[in-house]
């Protein structure tokens, strides 16, 4: 009896899981005008407002969470909308940072207190060894307020 309704559960759960991925899979198929595909990407990147100084500019970067990627965009999740048209996003790699300035395609309230960001890049920055160190030490600072931060379990 308990295997049945285990497996009755399971069903259940594939079943709603299924529903949301055919609902999102269709929902892409609805914007055929973009000429790229575009890849999930889900990791923490770096919103940097644009300014002429990026080690100023570190002072006042938000992480955010990356949600797909192609060569002609990037999608982020964040609790705010973009503040400006013009953006730099800050990406860790193997062999250091990346730095893109991008133009704010779009700015999508999902709900209940996100939006989705949508930006087309215009170019990469090269930094200077000083704002590297600056992006290190603000990198730093975060970690420190993490390691602050209490783990939360359960809902």
């Amino acid at each position: 009896m308990f295997g049945f309704l285990f497996h009755r559960k399971r069903q259940e759960v594939r079943k709603a899981l299924a529903s949301r991925i055919n609902h999102r899979c269709a929902d892409q198929l609805r914007h055929t005008s973009r000429a790229t595909t575009r890849s999930p990407f889900c990791e923490v990147v770096w919103l940097i407002p644009d300014v002429s100084d990026l080690s100023e500019a570190f002072d006042e970067m938000m992480p955010v969470v990356s949600k797909d990627i192609s060569t002609q965009g990037v999608s982020l999740i964040h609790t705010q909308p973009a503040a400006s048209r013009r953006v730099v996003i800050g990406l860790e790699g193997q062999h250091g940072p990346s730095f893109i300035r991008a133009t704010v395609e779009h700015s999508t309230p999902l709900g209940y207190g996100f939006y989705q960001i949508g930006l087309s890049p215009e170019e990469v920055l090269h930094a200077a060894p000083g704002e590297l160190a600056r992006w290190r030490s603000r990198l730093r600072e975060y970690g420190a307020r993490e390691a602050e931060q209490p783990v939360a379990v359960g809902c």
